[in-house]
């Protein structure tokens, strides 16, 4: 009998993690606009979220940029990714806002791996879901 509730907790447990770990609310195409340290413009961008915590985003053309991963806590995401055949990553943050549905945050580039050039470009960013 302690081994069946054993069990039926350890599998609720189990079941409450994944449940963080692939939040419904960010799955699917989201589109937005960045700027950064260099032009005050605003470009744009988009993601999409899959329920696998990875990521794939998207250029202006809708052609795909890179891959990632990405984590929502609560209402504070972390994303990383890497752009297809390069050696260029970024790193974004930001916060969920449940009552208007738009995430917003800012962005880095990190550090190109494997190279000796270390870029400092930075910025915010916004973005809703595609509908």
């Amino acid at each position: 009998m302690l081994l069946i509730i054993f069990s039926v907790l350890f599998s609720f447990c189990c079941e409450k993690e994944k449940e963080e770990k692939t939040p419904a609310i960010l799955t699917g195409r989201w589109v937005g606009t960045y700027g950064n340290n260099e032009k005050n413009e605003p470009y744009y961008f988009s993601f999409s979220f899959n329920e696998d915590s990875t990521v794939t985003t998207y250029t202006a053309y809708n052609k795909i940029y890179g891959h990632g991963k990405y984590k929502l806590v609560k209402d504070t995401l972390s994303l990383t990714y890497r752009v297809d055949n390069d050696v260029q990553q970024y790193e974004c943050t930001g916060i969920y806002n449940d009552s208007t549905r738009m995430l917003s945050g800012t962005w880095r580039r990190i550090s190109d791996v494997g190279t000796r050039y270390k870029y400092t470009q930075k910025g915010k960013w916004i973005m809703k879901p595609e509908r």
